[in-house]
């Protein structure tokens, strides 16, 4: 009898846990560099009034949750996708990060165009790992393009 597959929600668990961790040590990795920090760690752009209730850990750890719900909820929505579903699910999260990005940027924060953009353009690299890693995990159980998260 052929094992039983994983149940849906606990592969959009795992996949959100997988996409959620990447983001959270993208987050420590970029945290150094404010240009390559995504938007809502520019906290040191924010109006006085929003920064004192705002640590940078609990907004890394809350964003990384959120964006990893996202890019599994997505990456469930593209498995039946066999062509590039990778670059897809890549575009797809960086138009969402990029977007929501913006709009963060344009209400909340106060940071030099330059910073601002490279902010931006730090979501691509990220949505492509993210968008890499969740192929793999996705990968169709055909004998050697099995994944993680489904058995051989």
């Amino acid at each position: 009898m052929p094992p039983a597959s994983p149940s849906l929600p606990g592969r959009l668990v795992r996949l959100a846990a997988l996409a959620g961790a990447l983001s959270l040590a993208l987050d420590l990795a970029a945290s150094r560099l404010p240009a390559l920090a995504p938007p809502y760690l520019l906290l040191d752009y924010v109006d006085e009034a929003f920064r004192v209730f705002l640590s940078p850990a609990v907004v890394a750890i809350a964003a990384s949750c959120a964006n990893g719900a996202m890019a599994a909820l997505l990456a469930l929505g593209l498995e039946p996708v066999a062509r590039r579903r990778a670059l897809k699910l890549a575009a797809a999260l960086a138009g969402l990060w990029i977007g929501s990005g913006a709009l963060f940027l344009l209400v909340y924060v106060r940071a030099p165009w330059t910073v601002a953009l490279g902010s931006l353009a730090s979501s691509l690299p990220r949505a492509a790992l993210v968008g890499w890693a969740l192929d793999r995990a996705l990968r169709r159980t055909d004998g050697s393009r099995a994944g993680p998260l489904r058995p051989a």
